[in-house]
């Protein structure tokens, strides 16, 4: 009897050294490949923390000089943040504002490239309206109405910036000599501002077109 478990022993030592030499390699792959995505996932999250945390700080610290009126130093810090941080809500959002000090200063090309690039690269539907609203408007203050009437013309995705869109349409064809059409776009503004004070200056607008 102790030969038969011997010799069954030897058969399952056997049995085992074949289905290592055969799946070992594969299984310790499995393994290190298992054990480096579990650790690559790890330091992934903690980059994105990281990143957060990094991103949080610079865009604090670009307020203060924005608020502080720091051209200079706004303009420097914007510029790091947007390099460092591209593609996240700290650039679009300093890009809006980077577009504003901009245009302030009379620069109306960074302007308008700042806000280009932020309708081009965001991927928040609140933001890309506002940049969308406020490119429209350079482009308006430039004379170029019928391109800015065309960037905010069958445009989709504006839930909650209705009147704003609706609004600017109306300034574009009053300027553009179409009182009418000029018309409908502001009562379909107030209609969309419902009853507030912005609702009073679409009014407003009506009374001047003799239509209020």
């Amino acid at each position: 009897m102790a030969l038969n478990v011997d010799h069954s022993e030897e058969e399952q030592v056997e049995a085992l050294k074949r289905w290592w030499k055969e799946y070992g390699g594969s299984l310790i792959i499995g393994i290190v490949l298992g054990g480096s995505l579990i650790a690559g996932n790890k330091w992934w999250q903690q980059h994105k923390v990281s990143q957060a945390e990094s991103g949080s700080t610079a865009y604090a610290a670009f307020l203060k000089s924005v608020e502080a009126n720091r051209y200079d130093e706004v303009i420097k810090l914007g510029e790091s943040l947007v390099g460092e941080h591209s593609g996240s809500s700290y650039s679009d959002l300093t890009r809006l504002i980077l577009a504003r000090v901009a245009f302030d200063k009379g620069d109306t090309d960074k302007a308008k490239t700042h806000l280009q690039s932020v309708l081009d690269n965001t991927h928040d539907s609140g933001v890309k309206n506002t940049a969308r609203l406020r490119l429209a408007r350079l482009l308006e203050s430039a004379g170029e109405n019928d391109k800015a009437l065309a960037m905010i013309t069958d445009v989709t995705g504006i839930a909650g910036f209705e009147a704003d869109y609706a609004e600017l349409r109306g300034d574009l064809l009053l300027a553009k000599g179409s009182r009418q059409d000029a018309k409908k776009a502001y009562e379909e503004a107030a209609k969309k501002a419902g009853n507030s004070e912005y609702s009073q200056l679409l009014k407003m607008k009506l009374a001047n077109l003799g239509a209020g």
